[in-house]
């Protein structure tokens, strides 16, 4: 069919020339020759771009989580001994109050006042580490212990790992979509010749459709 068009009158410009030549090499160099062998190929591509997509967002979730779990992580770990003072100090605070004695009111107010002082001048570590603990008990569930540091160590491991991944996922997907947008495009220009129409007349005749409308 390329060949025949290639001698017909008024179908021999240079630009249609290459365009032939091109949709021809394509065509024979993924065994194709005929409307379901390459509309096959086009769906063939899409599925492949469309998997790999998926793939990229899995992993940049992934990533995403990791992320956040080392964020957490680092909050725990920085102000976890600000939270063990803390619940020193209110622990003196509930014992006192227990107590019994002439002094006792005196020393369980002073005891919580000293607690509430440094819960107030270390407000935001506390908050921060209150914040953590609670992200990653839910997250770790059953993995989680407070006397224990979360894996950071394996989590920066993975995150390492994940963003080598996401790199070369990302490379495949944009070939992929590059690749796929030329055998798209190659699919409409095969589609115009086979009509007789260049894409040229077939932007003409869309214009026309748009002005009527």
């Amino acid at each position: 069919m390329l060949n025949e068009i290639l001698t017909r009158p008024g179908q021999s410009s240079l630009t249609h020339v290459k365009n032939v030549a091109e949709i021809l090499y394509f065509l024979k160099s993924n065994n194709i020759s005929n409307d379901a062998d390459l509309d096959k190929k086009v769906d063939a591509m899409n599925g492949k771009l469309n998997a790999a997509s998926k793939e990229l967002t899995k992993v940049e979730r992934r990533i995403t989580t990791l992320k956040e779990h080392l964020y957490q992580s680092g909050h725990f770990k920085e102000h976890r001994s600000l939270r063990r003072q803390y619940d020193r100090l209110y622990s003196e605070y509930t014992t006192a109050k227990k107590s019994t004695g002439f002094l006792a009111e005196r020393k369980a107010k002073k005891a919580l006042e000293a607690a509430n002082d440094f819960y107030e001048a270390n407000y935001t570590g506390l908050a921060l580490y209150d914040a953590a603990e609670k992200y990653l008990r839910e997250h770790m569930q059953k993995h989680f212990d407070l006397k224990k540091l979360p894996p950071i160590s394996a989590w920066e491991k993975e995150l390492a790992t994940k963003l080598a991944e996401k790199d070369a996922l990302s490379a495949e997907y944009h070939k992929l979509k590059d690749d796929t947008a030329k055998i798209e495009k190659i699919q409409r220009s095969a589609r115009e010749i086979q009509r007789g129409e260049s894409p040229e007349r077939t932007m003409k005749k869309s214009r026309k459709h748009d002005m009527e409308l």
